[in-house]
């Protein structure tokens, strides 16, 4: 004869009293770091894109240092994320 299974209560059914660890969602952000001031920003906040997930900076500056200001701005961002 088969062996009946007991109805599982609530309690039961969880499946770990643990505390769920590191589970928090990622949030895809994109910064954009263009040479000109007006124009190349214009542009790209022209998207339909919500404010939150794309940040655009136009700079003015010649290419080795519009790439050190975008290292900067990015490590700027990662310490504010930590912190906020």
């Amino acid at each position: 004869m088969a062996r009946r299974r007991k109805k599982q209560t609530p309690r039961r059914q969880r499946r770990s009293l643990h505390r769920r660890v590191n589970v928090r969602e990622l949030r895809q952000r994109f910064l954009i770091v263009c040479e000109g001031e007006k124009t190349e920003p214009n542009y790209f906040n022209s998207f339909r894109v919500p404010k939150a997930v794309v940040e655009v900076v136009g700079v003015g500056m010649n290419t080795v240092d519009l790439v050190r200001k975008a290292l900067d701005l990015k490590q700027k961002d990662d310490i504010c994320m930590s912190v906020c």
